[in-house]
């Protein structure tokens, strides 16, 4: 996992927070609405806000990471995977993870390469972090078909 964190300058104008973020050569074009975040209030007047973004991945869970999160009494949790970067985390306003692997739980069975099909635990240590953008559209999404997906939602 590598993480990319970036601190950007956005416009809120009319009530639209307009930003544009480049990350490695991509870069994309976004438009929120002010109101939706905490830090920025609906104004007719143009204004500049800071808003640090951070974004991690790929969350690719290989057997070794799943197996890493099995507890003594055979619960599993994921906590130790973020630990590290808890204080960037924090310290963000937009915190992304690019899930790459589908969380389709236990029922399903865990795997690894090349079907994938992960803890939904790890999701929960994602949470419990801070994320607040988890994706999910990767190219492991239909490792276990329509179920998968299903299961990952149902989550």
């Amino acid at each position: 996992m590598g993480f990319v964190k970036k601190s950007i300058k956005l416009l809120v104008s009319n009530g639209l927070l307009i930003f544009t973020l480049g990350v490695s050569s991509l870069s994309s074009k976004y438009e929120v609405k002010a109101s939706e975040l905490p830090l920025a209030q609906d104004s007719d007047d143009d204004k500049v806000v800071d808003i640090n973004v951070m974004m991690i991945g790929d969350v690719l869970v290989h057997k070794p990471v799943y197996k890493s999160g099995i507890q003594s009494d055979g619960s599993l949790n994921y906590d130790h995977l973020f630990k590290n970067i808890q204080d960037d985390i924090n310290a963000s306003d937009i915190r992304i993870v690019n899930q790459e692997t589908i969380l389709g739980g236990m029922d399903m069975g865990f795997s690894s390469y090349p079907c994938f099909n992960s803890p939904q635990e790890i999701g929960d240590a994602e949470v419990k972090v801070g994320f607040n953008t988890i994706l999910h559209a990767t190219n492991h999404a239909l490792d276990k078909g329509l179920p998968g997906i299903e299961n990952t939602l149902n989550f």
